[in-house]
């Protein structure tokens, strides 16, 4: 349990998502108000339905036959080297690209291009950035709820946190485990933020761009890596 734990844990922190939207939060002019906001409601929530799956359903009435903690761990494991082959091969995208092919004709000359307007992307960025950098934190604790919303492996884990053989106190200590390490990328900012802002914007900008310019084929291999060390932990 807790190896599937810690792992998936870990993972969060480098959603490319929630990094890009800590790194806008910190360098805004309210960087402690939104990203405070934005940390308690993504903890807020994860905490809500993790305590109503692990003490209010009782996943064990479903039969234990159903419930076993090897195969749970062996099934996130494997959904996490489906993820990797999907993202390795970019499979997704090139179905995409098949059926939808995006044809913008030249209103000038009549030619085809297959080159596709950036005006919509920017303007949701730069709407999301304004709402962001705005005197206001509505949006930031949205960001928060919304990425905190249960993913399959996040109830997979709760599911694996509810089989376990231990007590009822330690079911609650890995469940709140689980959510101070995956939210362990806006704690370290904000704290970092009351020692020196320069140098903690500097620095979660250094990470984003990091984060973001891995490439398919690395973060493929890493979510191998990781499935595959769930699956031998689920056998063993």
């Amino acid at each position: 349990m807790w190896t599937t734990l810690l792992l998936l844990a870990i993972a969060v922190n480098f959603e490319p998502t929630r990094v890009a939207l800590v790194a806008i939060m910190i360098s805004g002019p309210h960087p402690i108000r939104q990203t405070l906001t934005f940390l308690l409601c993504a903890f807020g929530l994860g905490a809500a339905v993790g305590l109503l799956v692990l003490f209010v359903f009782d996943v064990r009435s479903f039969g234990s036959s159903h419930f076993d903690s090897s195969i749970i761990q062996i099934g996130i494991g494997t959904a996490m080297m489906v993820g990797a082959l999907v993202i390795g091969t970019n499979i997704a995208a090139k179905w995409r690209a098949r059926r939808s092919p995006v044809q913008i004709a030249d209103a000038e000359d009549g030619q085809v291009s297959t080159d596709a307007s950036p005006k919509g992307l920017k303007g949701v960025a730069t709407r999301v950035h304004g709402q962001l950098h705005g005197k206001k934190s509505w949006f930031s604790g949205a960001a928060g709820l919304i990425l905190a919303l249960p993913t399959g492996e996040y109830l997979a884990l709760l599911a694996l946190i509810a089989v376990s053989d231990v007590s009822e106190t330690v079911k609650a200590s890995a469940l709140f485990v689980f959510l101070a390490i995956a939210n362990l990328g806006s704690v370290i900012p904000l704290v970092s933020y009351f020692i020196s802002p320069v140098k903690t914007r500097s620095a979660v900008e250094r990470f984003k761009n990091w984060v973001l310019a891995r490439t398919r084929r690395q973060v493929s291999a890493v979510l191998a890596a990781v499935g595959l060390c769930l699956i031998v932990t689920g056998i063993t």
